[in-house]
């Protein structure tokens, strides 16, 4: 086992600069063994000395999700104790999975997959592809289900039927909504117990239930419109909204808001005009000033106020000095005054 550079390789998903590389079978099986228990076998398609594969693994509190890229390959497994979710990032568009025998095929334009808890034997195959797999306590992910929907008593996920996962859900495609999470596994992936306090791992419960059961998430006849777009909004908006709040110093643009939440420019202008009665350059700004606010009536210590502007995401001095009198009828080195 050891660390390097891997050529010709679709990127990880997350975690490409700590990931660990393996160029014989054998001893990458034995890592995705220890992770997702079960494996029986993972050969090489073609030629053994071709085999490559790259590797991030985060263990947080109750879930455990892997990065991962490898050459052409045919896997078999004894059995999957757990449940298991596949969902493909890049790579060769196509794999297949069979359980028993029912057979899937999965992959970039079809969708992912989900493997329930079972004893049987598990069969799957792809090309060169990175992927994104994790694992997750039943018990959890009902309960998550229970809170999401409201239902005092369990929700069927057809947790024990083999099957692929969607495309889309509520309207937002499952790619895009996982660039949220991806970021913060990105980010955090020395600190895996940083995930679980930020509550990542239970947006990680969250999407997935979601993914398990999308038709309880869509329009149906006893759900009007208007309820159901504030629904949506909610569940994508949170996970955007504390993205930007954990990158508020950075430069943001409404196409980099469609980039990370996958939703177009005018469903976001109406989607922050909904929910907080202002667009989302707006919503950054009030962001940005309270931050501000914060830093000088609590923070100690006698930081240039530009300093503390520049930091919060402010770029021009100008229009921050405005900006935060019109919002709090005060200038900042009068609201530090006070402190």
């Amino acid at each position: 086992m050891k660390q390097r550079k891997a050529n010709a390789m679709p990127p990880l998903a997350f975690g490409q600069d700590q990931a660990v590389v393996h160029d014989k079978a054998n001893q990458f099986g034995d890592l995705i063994e220890k992770a997702f228990p079960g494996l029986n076998a993972y050969d090489p398609l073609g030629d053994a000395k071709a085999f490559r594969s790259l590797t991030t693994v985060i263990q947080m509190a109750t879930s455990q999700v892997v990065s991962t890229a490898v050459s052409p390959t045919v896997v078999e497994r004894k059995s999957n104790p757990k449940l298991t979710f596949l969902l493909p990032f890049a790579g060769d568009p196509e794999g297949t999975c069979q359980v028993s025998n029912e057979r899937l095929r999965w992959g970039l334009g079809r969708g992912g997959v989900f493997l329930p808890s079972c004893d049987e034997r598990v069969i799957g195959t792809g090309g060169f592809r990175s992927q994104i797999m994790w694992q997750l306590e039943r018990d959890r992910l009902l309960e998550t289900a229970r809170v999401m929907l409201g239902n005092a008593q369990d929700v069927d996920l057809n947790l024990d039927r083999f099957r692929m996962l969607p495309l889309e859900v509520a309207g937002v495609r499952t790619d895009a909504s996982w660039q949220t999470l991806l970021s913060f596994f990105h980010v955090y992936r020395h600190n895996p117990a940083a995930l679980t306090q930020l509550g990542v791992e239970d947006m990680l419960y969250r999407h997935s239930v979601m993914l398990l059961r999308p038709d309880l998430f869509e329009d149906s006849p006893h759900t009007s419109q208007t309820s159901l777009d504030s629904l949506t909004h909610r569940r994508v908006l949170d996970p955007l909204c504390e993205y930007i709040v954990a990158h508020l110093s950075e430069v943001w643009t409404l196409t980099d808001l469609g980039t990370v939440s996958g939703m177009s420019a005018r469903s976001l202008q109406m989607a922050f005009n909904s929910r907080f009665g202002m667009s989302p350059m707006g919503w950054i700004k009030a962001v940005r000033l309270n931050r501000v606010r914060t830093h000088l009536l609590l923070a100690p210590g006698t930081a240039h106020i530009e300093a503390i502007a520049l930091a919060a995401g402010f770029q021009t001095m100008p229009a921050f000095f405005k900006a935060y009198k019109e919002c709090f009828g005060e200038t900042p080195g009068q609201t530090r005054s006070r402190k």
